[in-house]
């Protein structure tokens, strides 16, 4: 195997640092090994008395960077924030800052006064104190965690009430009150997603990328009006995959098309499996490589998206398929920041939601050929403009000159 010699060089450089920093600890508990998983990035190349940021959030991506490998490496295509992150640290970097980078899922300890900017996707600013000189930025992902607790617990509820079966919740967040303690909140999706935090922090929009974008198709109109295409990670009943399924079970004329493992999650199978097995209009497709032809193929054949969660951050899946045209039909709390571009379902009940979302795809079906081209062509557009790579680049980047 041919390793090109400055990827060597950097992989060997952190896994030393990595191991000297492990062996300092065992002989000084109090020593070098803080649980840092990356520090000093950036210092090859930046004067020693650089600021300094410190970056707590996913490091999947940040792993393969410090050791070399390509960001065209396939796990830069399998979520956006593991290209995000890097981004976020080289942009750092190219302002003049050191970046340490912690993983947001395990426990470290810092000085927390040596850093000019501190970037938290968690719970770690209410630690902080004053830290004077510091910039504290709460990156938030989601809606606040009681709203979004209560949502999945709501869900939870309407299942049971229909269908006499308990789901486990598996979308719960833990205890997050950054948004109290920080100068910044930064947030991907609509306006709606910030009204639950608290109103003392500046909101600032951030432009969620896309795993990439596809060459333009135009859609033929007659063969795609009547499909449609859900996309979903874990959590069912979070999502709204039992809701959008019942939807499709009461309009025989439409077509639905489930990117989605249901299998993952065995007890809602058991509902679902039977049904989609009487319904032939409803296809269980598994999950697909969301950059592959094979996707694009599949997008390009639907006219629109169908995502009825009940809280998210401005989901990246559905940034994807609007570079496919795909006309979004939405809850306001799935945050997808196109959704004025296509159709909001509005309901305070499953049956609410249900009935709603039938009239807007029935909506879609029965626009004219250009009515829907236009709408195609518009979110397309939208997604050109600001689900991109250099879209996320230049709102990150412009939200460092503001910190700055």
């Amino acid at each position: 195997m041919n390793i090109k010699p400055d990827k060597f060089i950097k992989e060997l450089r952190y896994t030393i640092s990595r191991y000297l920093r492990k062996a300092a600890s065992r002989i000084s508990p109090s020593g070098a090994d803080s649980g840092i998983s990356y520090p000093d990035i950036g210092s090859d190349r930046l004067p020693a008395s650089s600021p300094k940021a410190l970056i707590i959030y996913a490091v999947t991506g940040i792993d393969r960077y410090v050791r070399g490998v390509a960001l065209d490496d396939p796990i830069f295509n399998k979520h956006t924030i593991y290209w995000e992150s890097v981004e976020m640290v080289k942009l750092l970097n190219k302002a003049g800052y050191i970046v340490d980078f912690c993983d947001v899922w395990k426990p470290f300890r810092t000085d927390w006064n040596k850093y000019s900017i501190i970037i938290d996707s968690s719970n770690n600013l209410k630690d902080i104190g004053s830290a004077p000189g510091s910039k504290k930025v709460y990156w938030a992902t989601g809606n606040h965690w009681l709203q979004w607790n209560r949502a999945e617990l709501q869900r939870i509820q309407w299942f049971k009430e229909r269908t006499g079966r308990v789901i486990p919740a598996n979308r719960q967040q833990p205890s997050i009150l950054s948004d109290e303690h920080t100068d910044y909140l930064t947030y991907f999706g609509t306006d709606l997603q910030i009204s639950s935090f608290s109103p003392k922090p500046e909101k600032i929009q951030i432009n969620i990328s896309s795993c990439s974008v596809p060459p333009y198709q135009k859609k033929n109109i007659e063969q795609t009006r009547n499909k449609f295409l859900l996309i979903s990670g874990g959590g069912a009943l979070h999502k709204g995959i039992d809701l959008v399924i019942e939807t499709f079970c009461k309009i025989p004329e439409a077509e639905l098309f489930i990117v989605a493992n249901l299998k993952e999650e065995p007890k809602f199978y058991e509902w679902a499996k039977p049904i989609l097995a009487k319904h032939k209009n409803i296809h269980e497709l598994g999950r697909y490589d969301l950059t592959s032809k094979d996707f694009d193929s599949l997008a390009d054949q639907c006219i629109g998206t169908v995502y009825l969660s009940a809280a998210e951050g401005g989901p990246g899946s559905i940034a994807r398929v609007l570079h496919n045209g795909l006309i979004p039909i939405v809850t306001p709390t799935s945050f997808v920041r196109a959704e004025h571009l296509g159709y909001q379902v509005q309901g305070n009940s499953a049956k609410e939601i249900v009935g709603n979302t039938i009239n807007r795809i029935r909506q879609v079906m029965n626009l004219s050929e250009k009515e829907l081209l236009d709408k195609s062509d518009a979110v397309r557009e939208f997604a050109q403009k600001y689900h991109t790579r250099a879209a996320f680049s230049k709102s990150f980047s412009d939200f460092i000159e503001k910190l700055l």
